[in-house]
């Protein structure tokens, strides 16, 4: 049976609750990841309960797959399938799966709930034409990304939306992961034609498809992933091949598919992929939606697009976390990346469509950085700062290092790649890898301090720090200590630090991520108590697993 989350349930209810006080469209947004066919078996399940008949809507095989066994987890078990070539029909089920494409051409069942998977999608005539049988239905929308992807919006179709979680905050507790994003060689797309929203599908495919730039992706890949289970999406079905082609000739085994692949085929690649037999697959426009592969590490972006929802969809395929994976890359031959800002940011979807903050996001995406050594593409945040006095700097610098102190406090930041840790001297410009080191100041303070190798400009922290200040003492990846002994009255920092250890001991032995014991906690202390309680210890540190 199906074990929610604290926020699907969350989400089930707040479905609920709109519609037991009248409103009969509603979209429910969750990222890529957060369990959306999870949550609309909670919704089923409820329903069914009470006598309601349902009808669940998807476009692809793939969808309708994962929701029947989605529904079976939830006890959900009378229900029948409409779609080409399944054995599942049973017309007489309360509940009924069906593919779009093969329902608007049978008869069609009755429902006082209409559910659509990949809801962004609702605005077609397919969709439009099958909703106009059910008037007093309520419909409930399921997507990632609630805007057509020409960026219109969908408040047309939805009239209240229920935003389940954000991406920040499921990275924060260990259900997503954030990708580490490298920028490639890409083509110039400054003639290419916008139709509908988005690139020209032909022109983009011939300006994209070009053996140095297909030689440009597995160069990329053989320096920055190689080993990685890896997925390509490209511009077009012969992109496709042509990529896979190229990875083979570079003795990597690789494969490709597409609409036009045939389906005994298709799952023949896919299952040698799970399998490990094949390292990247490249894919036209296949598995942009309701593919589950969690153990994928690498996503090749080579089909650029102004849609940011079709950009979240691909990279949405390697942000989900499996056993034994540790992190995830992007590898963005596109300009996606630069276009819409990282994948990992939080993003403020309305029903309207492009909303106010989305204009933020994207400024966010411009000021990303990319590293001159390792093609990181990074969001560039101070860590050192230049020094006002210069004991060491050469000569021929002392006029560049005099206006930048005499200028902004801001220009005086220097920062480095969180990838491969090297920075630009604002001195001189030459890049180094910063390898800092801490020294006393009249026995009071200690600072970090480096210098760049080109020129001798010093670097030193921001803000040094008192040597009375507490050493920060590393979070143990599990305990065996034993537990503070108390009296009756017990300081709440020995409370919540014997329960800590307790919780990370458990963790460990049931195999469960850290993050899930510093929930626990939080459902009974604040942060703030927390804090004062616990190792020092960064948010980060909650991602490991036990």
């Amino acid at each position: 049976m199906i074990q929610f989350r604290d926020y699907q349930e969350t989400a089930i209810d707040a479905a609920r609750s709109l519609i037991g006080r009248g409103t009969k469209r509603i979209m429910i947004n969750a990222p890529t990841g957060a369990g959306k066919t999870v949550i609309a078996a909670g919704i089923v399940q409820r329903a069914v309960s009470k006598g309601k008949t349902v009808l669940f809507l998807a476009h692809r095989r793939e969808l309708i797959d994962q929701t029947v066994n989605k529904l079976v987890d939830a006890g959900v078990l009378n229900f029948g399938v409409v779609m080409a070539g399944n054995r599942l029909n049973n017309a007489s089920a309360p509940v009924q799966v069906a593919s779009i494409q093969t329902l608007i051409r049978r008869e069609l069942p009755p429902a006082d709930l209409v559910i659509i998977d990949e809801a962004h999608r609702s605005a077609s005539r397919s969709y439009i034409s099958m909703l106009a049988n059910y008037p007093r239905a309520v419909v409930l929308g399921l997507s990632a990304t609630p805007e057509r992807l020409d960026g219109k919006g969908l408040d047309d179709i939805f009239s209240d939306m229920i935003v389940v979680e954000t991406v920040p905050n499921l990275i924060e507790r260990g259900y997503l992961i954030k990708p580490d994003c490298y920028a490639g060689p890409t083509a110039d797309l400054t003639g290419v034609r916008i139709k509908r929203g988005d690139y020209d599908e032909q022109q983009l495919a011939e300006a994209m498809d070009k053996p140095k730039l297909v030689g440009d992706i597995v160069a990329t890949w053989t320096r920055l992933a190689k080993g990685r289970q890896t997925v390509a999406f490209a511009s077009s079905v012969a992109h496709a091949d042509h990529i896979a082609a190229e990875f083979r000739a570079a003795g990597v085994s690789a494969a490709m598919v597409s609409g036009e692949t045939k389906k005994t085929e298709r799952e023949a690649v896919i299952a040698d992929w799970k399998a490990g037999h094949i390292q990247v697959v490249a894919n036209a426009m296949i598995f942009t939606e309701g593919f589950d592969y969690p153990e994928l590490e690498a996503c090749i972006l080579a089909r650029p697009t102004k849609s940011v929802s079709l950009f979240l969809q691909c990279v949405g395929r390697i942000m989900r976390p499996a056993q034994g994976k540790a992190d995830a890359m992007v590898l963005d031959h596109a300009g996606c990346c630069q276009m819409h800002g990282p994948p990992h940011i939080d993003r403020a979807w309305a029903l309207e469509g492009m909303a106010a903050k989305r204009k933020k996001d994207k400024d966010d995406g411009a000021d990303l950085r990319e590293c001159e050594t390792c093609s990181m593409l990074y969001a560039p945040a101070p860590k050192l700062w230049l020094a006002e006095t210069q004991p060491r700097l050469r000569d021929a610098f002392t006029g560049s290092a005099s206006e930048i102190l005499r200028g902004a406090t801001k220009r005086r930041a220097m920062d480095a790649c969180p990838g491969c840790g090297s920075a630009d001297c604002i001195v001189c410009g030459s890049t180094f890898h910063p390898k800092t080191a801490q020294r006393d100041i009249d026995g009071i303070a200690r600072e970090s301090f480096t210098f760049c190798p080109q020129c001798m400009a010093h670097y030193v922290d921001e803000t040094p720090h008192m040597i009375t200040d507490p050493t920060e003492t590393a979070i143990p990846e599990c305990t065996d200590e034993d537990l503070v002994r108390i009296g009756d009255e017990a300081p709440i920092n020995v409370v919540v630090l014997n329960e800590y250890k307790r919780l990370i001991n458990e963790a460990r032995k049931a195999g469960r991520k850290r993050g899930w014991a510093y929930w626990r906690l939080r459902e009974r202390y604040d942060e703030d108590v927390l804090r004062a309680a616990l190792p020092r210890h960064t948010g980060g540190w909650w991602k490991g697993q036990a």
